[in-house]
């Protein structure tokens, strides 16, 4: 008897930087003065720090399109880094890693 070949996809998931709200539980925006202090848009910051920081190749061409502003697709071993990341390595806030691994979704 033959063997099926397995159709199960590997699952990806979506990361959208344009979508991150720096608002605290009162509705206070802090994104300006984060980026006051970064002295840079919060999207070139995390695509530049993670195509420095990260220890996966894969991972740089979705930090270039972090840095530009744009909507990546993660694989799923490629999600992991990417929260290895900012929860252990980026220089942010809980609140800051919070906000943006809040925009990470599997994608359909």
């Amino acid at each position: 008897m033959a063997k099926k070949e397995s159709t199960k996809k590997e699952k990806t998931f979506s990361f959208d930087i344009t979508k991150v709200e720096l608002k605290d539980l009162e509705g206070n925006c802090y994104r300006e003065k984060v980026e006051k202090q970064l002295k840079k848009p919060l999207h070139k910051d995390l695509g530049n720090k993670l195509y420095l920081f990260s220890p996966d190749f894969d991972i740089m061409p979705k930090a270039e399109s972090i840095h530009k502003n744009a909507l990546v697709t993660f694989t799923n071993q490629e999600a992991e880094v990417f929260k290895t990341f900012i929860l252990e390595n980026s220089p942010y806030s809980n609140f800051i890693k919070y906000k943006i691994l809040e925009q990470l979704f599997e994608a359909k």
